[in-house]
């Protein structure tokens, strides 16, 4: 049985464990010829999507430099095809809270100390993840520092709660003097996944369709956690695709994972004809090289917003009990519908209206710059 720990006594655990633990720093990652660093951002999928305009503006200011990203298995594929990172190892589950154990954490640290980091970035609240590079021998860290928790960290950068996650994370560039030039969330899709799902939209007929707006009712689950209180309910996105189908003679593909196709099951069963269902079908990386090929995003606070984002395409992105100005859709191309997570799965027809609202908003918006 696991306890809850209080966050008075993490805090000044903490806080006691980098008095003890700080080092001088050694020179910092612009004044190295040959950087070896370690960017360390180990979960959730959306947390590393919103760490990508990080990774460019880093690779940005070090062209030379080793990157590597350290992420979990479950959260890597936010980094599958990226340029601005030269390798990401793989951390299992260690970087998930209470998925794992001391053995996992020594085997982490073994392997990081082998690889001889010279500099390191943790962009993670966590002080288990802030102690990680002091342990494993890196001899510059910098990081978050969030109510004291960036154990034995050389520069730490606060969390305050009214900022944007990305902004946060790119705090700690400006910390050290680098230029954070037009950041945005940067995801890459492959060839191979570009082929499959053009052979996928000819399958379910909508290879030409204009507009094609991506439907996500799903998220809100990560390894376990679950806060299904993030979804929108079913009856609203059941009306929300009826509507658009009207209104904008749209074409609507329902997308999400395999935890998504329950609630896609029952919203596909008031469907139309143009109307698709591919939950559950498509990897993350295909995903995004869906999502490029769509005209609008509407969907729940999770990682397919995140990713539609990443690729570049407009967004309405619906949000309940957590925060928009934290974990908003990072970009122009977007707008904010927030509703009550309290009201169940019937309709509601005020946020279904104000949804359709925002998605003529932003498709006419995106439509005039473009």
């Amino acid at each position: 049985m696991q306890y809850p720990v209080n966050p008075y006594v993490i805090e000044h655990f903490s806080r006691l464990m980098h008095a003890l633990l700080r080092t001088a720093p050694t020179a910092s990652p612009h004044a190295s010829e040959c950087a070896n660093v370690l960017v360390i951002k180990p979960a959730s999928l959306g947390d590393v999507l919103m760490s990508t305009a990080f990774l460019a503006s880093l690779r940005a200011n070090l062209p030379h430099a080793n990157i590597t990203v350290l992420a979990t298995a479950w959260a890597k594929e936010a980094l599958a095809g990226n340029p601005h990172c030269d390798r990401i190892l793989d951390s299992g589950s260690v970087g998930f809270p209470g998925r794992y154990g001391i053995g996992a954490y020594r085997a982490c640290l073994a392997r990081l100390r082998s690889e001889r980091y010279t500099h390191c970035f943790v962009l993670d609240r966590s002080p288990l993840m802030a102690l990680l590079p002091r342990l494993a021998g890196i001899p510059w860290r910098a990081g978050l520092d969030s109510a004291g928790r960036g154990i034995a960290l050389h520069v730490g950068v606060p969390c305050p709660a009214d900022r944007h996650e990305v902004e946060v994370y790119l705090e700690v560039l400006r910390a050290i003097g680098y230029s954070v030039r037009e950041p945005r969330l940067h995801f890459f899709p492959q060839a191979d996944d570009r082929e499959m799902v053009s052979k996928l939209l000819i399958e379910i007929e909508m290879e030409n369709a204009s507009p094609l707006i991506a439907l996500h009712p799903g998220g809100g689950q990560n390894p376990g956690q679950e806060q299904v209180s993030k979804r929108w309910s079913s009856g609203n996105f059941q009306s929300l695709a009826v509507r658009l189908s009207h209104t904008l003679g749209a074409c609507i593909v329902l997308v999400g994972g395999p935890d998504d196709k329950p609630v896609a099951a029952a919203i596909r069963s008031r469907s139309s004809p143009r109307f698709a269902d591919v939950a559950g079908r498509l990897t993350f990386p295909q995903l995004g090289a869906l999502l490029k090929l769509c005209h609008l995003f509407i969907g729940n606070d999770s990682a397919p917003m995140h990713l539609a984002a990443a690729v570049g395409t407009p967004v309405v992105a619906l949000f309940g009990p957590t925060s928009p100005q934290r974990y908003g859709p990072y970009g122009l191309k977007s707008a904010v519908v927030q509703f009550d997570p309290r009201q169940g799965e019937a309709s509601n027809k005020g946020e279904v209206e104000a949804v359709v609202t925002a998605a003529h908003q932003v498709l006419n918006q995106n439509s005039r710059s473009e």
